[in-house]
């Protein structure tokens, strides 16, 4: 079973930030420890692709793009719960590999040629029944592939193939109690939200209260004060 410290998921913006600046993509720190993402076995990103579509690539192995490593098991996934073809996907891989040089800026022992050579699977996955679960799919193949990384990815590269239909490979019988899950929870920011948006409200209006009970209290000092001069002035025209 995967563990948390063999995955890095990045942040659903890089992806489109890189693409948006046409490969002068400088990556900034997305990370809380000071570790490279080559160091990491397995690498997620989420990906927006055509603007209307989000889809998962899950890159394996990349450190052993190194010189050092006898047998590059490097290997990116393409996991797409429209199961597009690997044409449709053509441009979001060529973006992949961008990203992936950037990360080895600086690495010496990695030849520029054996990045572009990094094989790329776009295996059968689960297909979304509609056309707008597209953002919630790619987080499930993740949490699938991550209690048995080594069995999937043989799977997904066609190594050694799990026998059995999509819906029992790619535990379709959880997706309805995920999907459960993750309504309750968005309906929970929700409520959330809104108490916070009510509590926020309430400190306005108390604060305006206030603002306007201060102005009240400043205008009735100063007619007073205006009241206690006139007294002492004297009623009688001179």
């Amino acid at each position: 079973m995967g563990t948390i410290d063999d995955l890095l998921i990045l942040p659903c913006y890089v992806f489109s930030q890189l693409r948006g600046t046409k490969g002068s993509y400088t990556p900034k720190k997305i990370l809380d420890r000071d570790v490279s993402p080559i160091e990491f076995p397995f690498i997620a990103v989420p990906i927006n692709s055509n603007g209307d579509h989000w889809i998962l690539a899950i890159i394996a192995y990349i450190g052993d793009l190194r010189l050092s490593s006898n047998n590059p098991r490097t290997t990116i996934l393409i996991l797409d719960s429209l199961n597009g073809s690997p044409k449709h996907h053509a441009e979001d891989v060529m973006w992949l590999k961008v990203l992936i040089k950037t990360w080895f800026a600086g690495v010496r022992d990695v030849p520029i040629a054996e990045m572009s050579k990094v094989p790329v699977h776009h295996p059968h996955v689960l297909r979304q029944p509609n056309f707008v679960d597209c953002g919630f799919y790619p987080a499930h193949f993740l949490s699938v592939f991550m209690k048995d990384p080594t069995r999937y990815l043989k799977h997904c590269t066609g190594e050694a193939v799990i026998e059995g239909e999509l819906s029992k490979i790619w535990e379709g019988s959880h997706l309805g109690e995920h999907r459960e899950r993750f309504r309750n929870y968005i309906s929970g920011k929700i409520e959330l939200f809104t108490k916070v948006q009510a509590w926020y409200g309430s400190q306005l209006v108390h604060e305006a209260g206030s603002h306007s009970a201060a102005m009240s209290q400043r205008k009735t000092s100063q007619k007073s004060k205006r009241l206690l001069q006139d007294e002492n002035a004297s009623p009688f025209p001179k």
